[in-house]
């Protein structure tokens, strides 16, 4: 429903452009400012929502999507390292591996 709204204001502004009157209202300076104003106070309105959003997470002990993904980078970064613990670990064993069977050998007598 959202999106058929928006395509019609689309389409609308699209046609609306076209018009002469409109385009020289558009262009005008006083126009652009309230646009401009209109623009600010839709990104503060937004920004107030977040911060808002945020201080009542905070309150209620629960958890944001910011912290959700700080949270996953962090796991992410935890994966990789136990990986690399993992890896090191085999490496480190198929190299007593081949230490203790390489000692268990006699050595190879020379002739003189």
């Amino acid at each position: 429903m959202f999106k058929k709204l928006k395509d019609a204001a689309l389409e609308g502004a699209m046609k609306a452009m076209g018009n002469d009157q409109v385009q020289k209202m558009v262009n005008s300076p006083e126009m652009q400012k309230i646009m401009f104003r209109a623009l600010q106070t839709g990104m503060k309105v937004k920004n107030d929502v977040t911060d808002a959003r945020r201080v009542l997470a905070e309150r209620m002990n629960v958890a944001t999507g910011d912290d959700l993904e700080d949270l996953k980078r962090k796991l992410d970064r935890l994966e990789r390292k136990v990986q690399n613990l993992r890896d090191e670990n085999e490496t480190l064993k198929e190299k007593l591996e081949d230490t203790e069977t390489g000692a268990e050998e006699p050595p190879a007598e020379t002739e003189v």
